[in-house]
């Protein structure tokens, strides 16, 4: 099992990994990122051709590479994913008949998300590797207390860790209603569905690029794609705070509303390329936001809190589920 090859493949993004494994010892310790290869997700039809694009990057693919493991955005079934904004289904078979990998593994990505944040939150060298910081210490973390894991990115992504176990629990809640609860949000949510042409709005929807154009048109009246409006809220500029604040708000209500709904308590583990690219964790209406409800406030008060920058922490994640797998 010299080599194991990893993919995190979002909506947006498609990102292959290969890594060595040192000797027969399938630890952590054993495990290490020789390369990757990213791909715009977006171009292809069918994940055979995409398979086939890996496939002729010469030498990627080391003909000892026994293990892979996929890690799309969306749930898996008979080693068969179907994801909601992914223009093609993704089987392991496929691996197998493009690749010739023996063994191959599907989990979806903030399962391979959670397992980066479970052996990271353990393993000090892995931390520091994947670029987890504290946004809040907290109170001291109990192993037998869940954590959740929750990212915004081109979607908004969900995962839920039991460390006492060692398991890590994947979720589609990224899906369910939005909650806005307020005249001004209501507004917001009106122009949104007319913008969007959506009538349901998920958190999927507003946790994420596409909510974050979203919220950029209502509050300015220019229609900018998301990595354009990144770099602009961390500049002076009419109603950029405003932006910021009204997206900090929204992403602290899904962290508090999915904490609340599985009693995590262990901390929350924050991922996902949007809280990386522009300061919505340090807004202060953040932690406000999080901490504010009509009851039970007292068990969101100092709860642990982290971010993962690294966008290799899905790449990791997978190669882990890969040697536990084994």
């Amino acid at each position: 099992m010299p080599h194991i090859l990893t993919a995190d493949i979002g909506a947006t993004n498609s990102r292959f990994a290969l890594f060595h494994v040192d000797g027969e010892d399938a630890s952590l310790a054993s495990l290490h990122l020789v390369k990757e290869h990213w791909f715009s997700t977006q171009q292809y039809r069918s994940f055979p051709e995409l398979l086939s694009d890996l496939a002729n990057i010469p030498q990627f693919i080391p003909s000892d590479t026994a293990l892979a493991c996929l890690a799309p955005a969306g749930p898996i079934a008979n080693n068969l994913c179907t994801p909601p904004n992914i223009a093609f289904t993704l089987h392991t078979d496929e691996v197998t008949q493009a690749l010739g990998i023996p063994h191959v593994s599907m989990v979806n990505d903030f399962v391979a998300q959670g397992q980066a944040a479970l052996s990271a939150l353990s393993h000090p060298a892995l931390r520091k590797h994947l670029g987890m910081v504290t946004i809040q210490k907290g109170n001291t973390r109990s192993p037998d207390k869940p954590v959740a894991v929750l990212g915004a990115g081109s979607g908004c992504g969900k995962a839920l860790l039991l460390p006492d176990i060692n398991r890590i629990i994947a979720s589609e809640g990224g899906h369910t209603l939005f909650p806005f609860i307020s005249p001004e949000e209501y507004a917001f949510a009106t122009f949104m569905q007319k913008h969007t042409n959506k009538n349901l709005l998920i958190g999927d929807a507003v946790v994420s690029g596409e909510g974050l154009a979203c919220l950029f048109a209502f509050h300015t009246g220019k229609n900018l794609p998301p990595d354009q409006i990144g770099p602009l809220l961390v500049t002076p500029g009419p109603h950029h705070n405003t932006v910021l604040a009204w997206f900090a708000r929204f992403y602290a209500r899904t962290c508090r509303d999915f904490i609340l709904d599985t009693l995590a308590l262990g901390g929350l583990v924050i991922t996902g390329g949007i809280a990386t690219r522009i300061p919505v964790l340090q807004h202060p209406v953040f932690i406000e936001e999080l901490e504010t409800g009509e009851t039970l406030q007292h068990l969101l008060k100092n709860l642990p809190i982290w971010h993962m920058q690294s966008q290799q922490a899905g790449l990791w994640g997978a190669a882990l589920y890969a040697l536990r797998s084994t």
